[in-house]
């Protein structure tokens, strides 16, 4: 059991400066996972840092961009932290777009989970032995789910769709169409919307706007609901 307590703990630091690349060069990119977005997630202390400017940024109401978080790091003193502003712009040059935002903050709360689980489970595989009590087996069983559930992960991992889930849905909606059922909508969120323009698989629909008027914050609050 020592030996998987001297494990390195699962993490994926590229995945983890992709996704704070993403943050500071796509501003409106937080919007995405702001839900989402824990600093805790983040095996690096100093990449938990960096998430943690950036959110204070975003309930700040100022834009985020590599200036503003190198600002906001050093009024935190967290700056040399991260190895200064040379720190910084190493993972800010790692940005090649923000397309793969929800996949990386999926993924990361998922190397999150495993830390916390190997965590516990070496925890209480230690109190086990050292409890010689058998009439204590049933209070071991308790306060092991008790701590499974303080784990404060459910709420957010839930909102993770599964792969294999959306799968056997996309199938399960070509197999009712090929069988003549009716063809399901989908709900915006948007109780009005609803009401008046149908949103339906294999349809294509053009949303359209001035400059500026929140089409993409828009479009991420439907796919979102």
């Amino acid at each position: 059991m020592n030996n998987i307590k001297d494990t390195i703990p699962p993490q994926n630091l590229i995945i983890e400066q992709d996704l704070l690349a993403i943050l500071i060069n796509s501003s409106d990119s937080y919007y995405t996972i702001k839900e989402l977005l824990d600093s805790k997630i983040f095996f690096k202390h100093s990449h938990k840092l960096i998430c943690e400017a950036i959110i204070s940024l975003h309930e700040k109401n100022i834009v985020v961009d590599i200036v503003s978080v190198n600002e906001e790091l050093k009024e935190k003193n967290n700056l040399d932290k991260i190895s200064g502003l040379y720190g910084l712009t190493e993972i800010s040059k790692q940005y090649l777009g923000d397309d793969k935002i929800m996949y990386d903050c999926q993924i990361l709360w998922q190397y999150y989970i495993q830390r916390e689980l190997k965590n516990f489970c070496f925890k209480y595989y230690e109190t086990i032995i050292k409890t010689h009590d058998t009439n204590n087996v049933f209070d071991l069983i308790e306060n092991g789910i008790s701590k499974l559930e303080n784990l404060n992960i459910l709420n957010k991992t839930n909102k993770i769709k599964r792969f294999a889930e959306a799968l056997e849905r996309t199938i399960s909606d070509i197999k009712d169409k090929d069988e003549g059922i009716i063809e399901k909508t989908y709900e915006t969120g948007f109780n009005r919307l609803d009401e008046n323009i149908p949103f339906m698989p294999n349809k294509l629909m053009l949303i359209a706007s001035g400059g500026g008027m929140g089409k993409t914050r828009f479009i991420t609050s439907i796919m979102h609901n």
